[in-house]
């Protein structure tokens, strides 16, 4: 018989995974304020996109579990887990859908011994117009906020292409995408433009290597089209794990970068 720690709260007892889930639903909604109105919306209504959704509620295994284990137990745990980017138009449903998402795959993450991660939300206009602010007066505060960005488990960028793009701004999401891709952090993206139309809310010198990096970190679901194939879609999915994630190069690669992190100067 499986035994479970126990504890009494309010005259109570509780399981040990009861309050670890109690603790993590309450860090998801202080780090994610604004997710109560999608998560309520979601229970009100059906998905403006449903394949889309249906998709998106895959992630980040989309049904390559075992593959994942797999690799995960035979690289030593270097497996990357990929993040989200949903592009469409306004009004399809990409933030409900992410949102959800999040908050359905924390427990998942836990089988990678990745932790149950920490989730911060941030809205892109929001998160442009601190940096703007806050690198005027530098100090503590703005390296905090930067920090907690760069070094949470999960971080979800709402509405990319909203943000008022300044070089201060387009450097300090370059620098955060670079070190959440090398220190193996998913991230999940949503904008209404795609490809080369995001590259060009950028300066043309980096536009195109913020938009590599999202390729590489993240994998795609176009939420513009009402006709979508899930099924080819998913596939696609696959063989981008397959390809990008499964592979002992990319474990190597994982391993490399790690070791020139903790080398000396």
């Amino acid at each position: 018989m499986q035994n479970h720690t126990t504890a009494s709260i309010a005259g109570k007892t509780i399981s040990q995974t009861d309050r670890e889930e109690e603790i993590r639903d309450r860090k998801f909604h202080e780090h994610c304020p604004l997710a109560d109105a999608y998560l309520r919306k979601a229970q009100t209504g059906t998905p403006v996109r449903p394949e889309q959704h249906r998709l998106v509620m895959r992630w980040p295994m989309f049904d390559c579990i075992e593959e994942l284990q797999a690799e995960h137990w035979e690289f030593g745990g270097s497996t990357l887990l990929p993040g989200l980017l949903l592009h469409g138009a306004s009004g399809t449903g990409k933030t409900t859908s992410a949102y959800l998402a999040i908050r359905e795959s924390l427990e998942c993450w836990r089988s990678f011994q990745k932790g149950i991660p920490d989730v911060i939300a941030v809205r892109a206009v929001e998160m442009g117009r601190n940096i703007s602010e806050l690198s005027r007066t530098g100090g503590d505060e703005f390296e905090d906020f930067l920090t907690g960005m760069a070094c949470t488990g999960l971080l979800f960028i709402d509405d990319l292409d909203k943000a008022r793009f300044t070089p201060r701004v387009e450097s300090e999401i370059f620098d955060l995408l670079e070190y959440r891709e090398k220190q193996e952090l998913a991230v999940v993206v949503t904008t209404n433009l795609k490809g080369r139309e995001l590259e060009k809310m950028f300066s043309r010198h980096i536009g195109s290597a913020i938009v590599n990096r999202l390729r590489r970190m993240c994998v795609p679901i176009d939420f513009d089209h009402a006709g979508f194939d899930q099924a080819a879609a998913l596939a696609a999915i696959q063989e981008k794990i397959r390809h990008d994630y499964l592979t002992e190069a990319n474990a190597n690669r994982a391993w490399h970068l790690g070791q020139a992190d903790t080398a000396s100067p």
